[in-house]
C-alpha cells in the first residue's frame, strides 16, 4: 500500500489526511477508488487481537460462527489459518517488525494459496499498538516450485525412484508441520516464560505472606497495647471522674459559703482582674455577677480609697498583711484587710480584700476622744507616769549593764588567776590550797553566771538582742546538752533520758542551747534522786520540748511567779541551798517568746516538774537539713 500510494513528506504514518482543496478532495477520491480496487484483503486489530477495521474482501479468510456475536480474530478467522496467524502474530509482536508467511495452501475448490503478512504499529497519542494483518492470494504457478528432473545423475541407470515433491499435497503439508512446530515451540517458550514468572510471583506472595504473618503478629502486639492503654485510660477516667464530683462538692460548699457569708470579700488574681466576690460586698462596692474577669479598678468603690490598686500590688509584691480604715458614702466606717491569696502549692496569685464592719468601735472611739477635760489630763498624768516609769526602768537597764560589764571583768581575772594556781604554775601546792583554789574557782564561775543572766536580762530589757532564726534540729541540741550536763549528772548520780527528737524548728541555735541547758540545770538542782527525761513531740505547725525531772516540785501558790524577774521560789523545805538571781526562767521565756513560741510549766509538791518549751516547726525538713 505504501508503494502504490506513497505519502507526502510532512505526513506522518497513520495520521488522516483531511483534503483542504478541490484538488485534494479529487486526488483523494481517486485513492481510495485504486486503493480499494488494487489493495490487499486484510484486517486492523489492536493488542487485544480484537478487529478494529475490515480491508477489502475477507469473506475467503473469515467466517461468523453461530452464537454471540464477536469480531475477535481468533473467533472469526478459518480454522486452517488460525495456527499460522497466532504464530505470526507473537513472532511481529516480539520482534516489532513485520512477520510474513508464505504460501498457505487453502483446501478450496479450486484450490487457493495465500501470503500471510502481520505488520505492527502504533497509532494516535496514546500510542496504542495495532496489527495490519492482510492475506494476499498468489497464482499456483507462481506458488509451485520449478519441476526437477525425473532422475539424477549417475543413477539413470538403476532405475527410475518417484521424487517426493511431486506427491500431491505433500510440500503443503510439510509447511504446515513446520509452521505448526515453530506455533509450539513459541507456545512452549511462552509457557516456560509464564511458568518462570508464576514461580517469581509465587516466591513474591510467599514472601509477601511472611511479611502479612509478621504484620499480623505486630497488629496483634498493638492490639494488646492498645488494650492496656484502655485500661489505664479507664483508671484515669474513674480518677478524674472522682475527682470531678470532688471538686463539683467543693465548689457548691464554696458557693453556699459566700452566699450565706456577710462579711464584703472580694478575691482578685495576679492581674487585679475580680475573680470571685460574696454578695456582701455590694456595701462597698458597685459590683453585680457579670463584672468577675474585670479589673477592679474599673469598678466603682463605695468607700474612700484612692491608693487600693498601689495597696493590692504591694501585697501581692512583698506578701504582707495590709489593713486600714475607711469610710463609705453614707459615713459607715469599715476596716479593710488584704491579704495575699495563696494557691495549694504555696504561691501567690492575687489578694483577698475583706471588709468588717466597725461602726460601733469607730464612733465609740470618736465619743472616747470627746471626753472631759479631766479625764484627759488624767490621762496624761498616766502617761507622764509610764514615761517617768520607763525611764526609771531604763535607767536600771543601764546600770545593770554597765555594772556586770564593770564585774566580769575583775571576775574574769580572778578566774584566770585560779586556773594558773591550779595548773601549777607558781609552784606545787597544798592540799588545803588547792581546796581553796577549787572554791575560788566555783565562787567566780557562780558570780560569773549570775553576772551574765543580768547582763543577758539588760540587753533584753534595751531591746538590743539580735536573734539569728534558722531551721534547727532538736536532736542535734539535746546531743550536745547531754554532753555539758553529763558532770554534773555523775556528781548527784541522776540518769538522764531522752527519745528521738527528730523535728526541726525555727530558732537562734545558741539561744535554744541556752534555753535548754537552763530548764536542764534547774531540773538537776532541785532533783536528788532519779531520773530527768526529755521528750518532744510535733504537730503542723509547732513542735513541744518537755524537760522532766523526778523532784520535790513546785507548790501551787508560787508557779505562776517562778517566770518573773528577780523572784526565786521559795524551797526551803527541800534543805538545799539554791542560788542565783532569780532570772534564768525570765530569761529562757523571753528568748522563747522572741523566737515565736512559750515556755510552761507543770507541776505539784513531791510530784516533779515538767517545763514544755514550745517553738515554731520548720516548713520544710529538707530544706531545714540543707541550711542545718
Amino acid at each position: 500500500i505504501a508503494e502504490v500510494f506513497p505519502l507526502s513528506r510532512d505526513q506522518v504514518p497513520g495520521e488522516r489526511i483531511v483534503p483542504n482543496t478541490a484538488a485534494d478532495i479529487l486526488r483523494h477520491d481517486a485513492d481510495r477508488a485504486l486503493l480499494d480496487r488494487m489493495g490487499v484483503p486484510g484486517v486492523v486489530v489492536n493488542d487485544r487481537l480484537e478487529i478494529t477495521q475490515f480491508r477489502g474482501d475477507t469473506a475467503h479468510v473469515l467466517q461468523h460462527a453461530a452464537g454471540n456475536a464477536s469480531l475477535h480474530l481468533f473467533k472469526l478467522i478459518r480454522p486452517e489459518l488460525l495456527p499460522h496467524v497466532r504464530g505470526a502474530i507473537e513472532t511481529a509482536r516480539t520482534s516489532r517488525d513485520v512477520a510474513r508467511v508464505n504460501p498457505i495452501a487453502l483446501p478450496d475448490d479450486p484450490p487457493r494459496m495465500l501470503n500471510l503478512e502481520v505488520i505492527p504499529f502504533r497509532s494516535g497519542q496514546t500510542r496504542d499498538r495495532y496489527f495490519v494483518i492482510t492475506f494476499a492470494q498468489v497464482d499456483e504457478t507462481d506458488a509451485r516450485p520449478s519441476a526437477r528432473p525425473a532422475t539424477r545423475s549417475g543413477r539413470r541407470a538403476r532405475g527410475k525412484q518417484p521424487d517426493t515433491e511431486f506427491v500431491p499435497g505433500l510440500r503443503s503439508l510439510r509447511e504446515e508441520l513446520a509452521e505448526t512446530k515453530r506455533y509450539l515451540q513459541d507456545v512452549i517458550d511462552q509457557y516456560e516464560g509464564a511458568n518462570e514468572e508464576l514461580r517469581a510471583a509465587n516466591e513474591e506472595l510467599q514472601s509477601s505472606l511472611e511479611e502479612l504473618q509478621s504484620k499480623g503478629e505486630e497488629l496483634e502486639t498493638t492490639k494488646e497495647e492498645v488494650q492496656s492503654t484502655n485500661e489505664e485510660l479507664t483508671t484515669v477516667n474513674d480518677e478524674l471522674r472522682h475527682r470531678n464530683l470532688e471538686l463539683a462538692a467543693a465548689s457548691a460548699d464554696l458557693a453556699n459559703v459566700f452566699a450565706s457569708t456577710k462579711i464584703p470579700i472580694i478575691i482578685v488574681d495576679g492581674n487585679l482582674a475580680v475573680r470571685r466576690f460574696t454578695p456582701a460586698a455590694a456595701h462597698v462596692v458597685k459590683i453585680i455577677p457579670t463584672d468577675v474577669g474585670r479589673p477592679i479598678a474599673d469598678l466603682r468603690l463605695r468607700v474612700i480609697l484612692t491608693d487600693l490598686e498601689a495597696r493590692l500590688v504591694r501585697t501581692i509584691a512583698t506578701l504582707t498583711l495590709d489593713q486600714v480604715d475607711v469610710q463609705d458614702d453614707e459615713g459607715h466606717w469599715w476596716s479593710l484587710t488584704i491579704r495575699p491569696y495563696l494557691t495549694v502549692d504555696r504561691k501567690v496569685d492575687g489578694a483577698v480584700l475583706a471588709f468588717s464592719d466597725i461602726d460601733v468601735i469607730k464612733r465609740f472611739s470618736q465619743e472616747t476622744e470627746h471626753t472631759s477635760e479631766e479625764r484627759r489630763l488624767a490621762l496624761v498624768e498616766k502617761e507622764a507616769a509610764r514615761l517617768a516609769a520607763h525611764d526609771a526602768n531604763a535607767a536600771k537597764t543601764s546600770f545593770l549593764t554597765h555594772l556586770s560589764h564593770d564585774l566580769r571583768t575583775p571576775l574574769t581575772a580572778i578566774s584566770g588567776y585560779a586556773d594558773l594556781l591550779d595548773l601549777l604554775v607558781h609552784g606545787p601546792l597544798t592540799a588545803g590550797q588547792q581546796q581553796d583554789v577549787a572554791r575560788i574557782k566555783r565562787s567566780a564561775s557562780y558570780l560569773l553566771g549570775l553576772i551574765t543572766d543580768i547582763l543577758n536580762f539588760a540587753k533584753f530589757e534595751a531591746g538590743t538582742t539580735q536573734l539569728n532564726v534558722t531551721p534547727v534540729s532538736v536532736e542535734s541540741a539535746v546531743s550536745t546538752l547531754e554532753a555539758v550536763v553529763e558532770p554534773l549528772l555523775q556528781v548527784k548520780g541522776l540518769r538522764f533520758e531522752h527519745g528521738d527528737c527528730e523535728a526541726y524548728v525555727l530558732a537562734d541555735a545558741e539561744r535554744l542551747q541556752e534555753i535548754l541547758q537552763n530548764l536542764t540545770t534547774n531540773a538537776i538542782k532541785f532533783t536528788s534522786a532519779g531520773t530527768i527525761t526529755i521528750r518532744c513531740w510535733s504537730t503542723e505547725a509547732t513542735v513541744a520540748i518537755a524537760v522532766h525531772d523526778t523532784g520535790v516540785g513546785i507548790p501551787p501558790d508560787q508557779v505562776d511567779r517562778i517566770f518573773e524577774p528577780f523572784v526565786q521560789v521559795d524551797r526551803s523545805f527541800t534543805n538545799m541551798a539554791n542560788g542565783g538571781v532569780g532570772l534564768g526562767l525570765a530569761i529562757s521565756r523571753t528568748l522563747a517568746r522572741a523566737m515565736g513560741g512559750d515556755i510552761t510549766v507543770q507541776s505539784g509538791l513531791g510530784a516533779g516538774s515538767t517545763f514544755e518549751l514550745t517553738l515554731p516547726r520548720a516548713p520544710d525538713r529538707g530544706s531545714a537539713a540543707r541550711s542545718a
